[in-house]
């Protein structure tokens, strides 16, 4: 492993971050992440026997980017950043996994997560995506120290496999591809486009 790299799982929310993050680590790379709070956020956010993510969120530990030794505590590991916090990220080498779902899907999975409320920003930036998501990408296209790829979460569950098997040929995560794909659980997919 490049112990130099640092692996970022990034998304809007609700789109599979947490379930590349359990892979991934299964796979072998260590995840930065605190994991104290999850039965917490399950519980306010569930309802009627619906944990939003019964296998952890992968949070990153709250100011994780704001500390001076950032780079070093995380070099050759693997850490949750939200889409818009990347460009907060100081200068280093960065493998960028950015998980991608099919908007109306996200924005179901957010209404069952609360409840109906208004998600507030959450919402907003799944429903500006179009726009957000290249504005974004095209700032961070100017730095020489990130690579990213583009993941669907659709097509990891459907071919979990041949999905890990690209990110460790094509883009270098260095993972076992089976202990990765094996963390695939089909039956958390529980918003597809056709059944909405």
């Amino acid at each position: 492993m490049n112990n130099e790299t640092i692996y970022i799982v990034t998304s809007l929310h609700r789109s599979g971050s947490s379930m590349m993050m359990r892979c991934l680590e299964a796979g072998g790379i260590e995840a930065v992440c605190d994991k104290d709070n999850d039965d917490i956020l399950n519980d306010v956010y569930g309802q009627d026997g619906y944990p939003p993510n019964p296998n952890g969120f992968y949070q990153s530990p709250r100011g994780l980017i704001e500390r001076p030794d950032f780079v070093e505590y995380v070099k050759g590991k693997v850490v949750k950043i939200y889409l818009t916090d990347l460009t907060k990220l100081p200068p280093a080498t960065y493998k960028i996994i950015f998980m991608r779902r099919n908007k109306n899907e996200i924005l179901a999975s957010i209404f069952k997560m609360t409840k109906g409320r208004d998600a507030g920003k959450e919402q907003e930036n799944v429903e500006n995506s179009e726009t957000l998501i290249p504005n974004i990408l095209s700032e961070l296209a100017t730095r020489q120290d990130m690579s990213f790829v583009q993941v669907n979460f659709a097509q990891v569950v459907k071919n979990p496999l041949i999905e890990f098997a690209k990110l460790k040929n094509n883009f270098g995560i260095p993972i076992d591809i089976q202990a990765a794909a094996s963390m695939v659980e089909p039956s958390l997919y529980r918003f597809k486009l056709e059944n909405l």
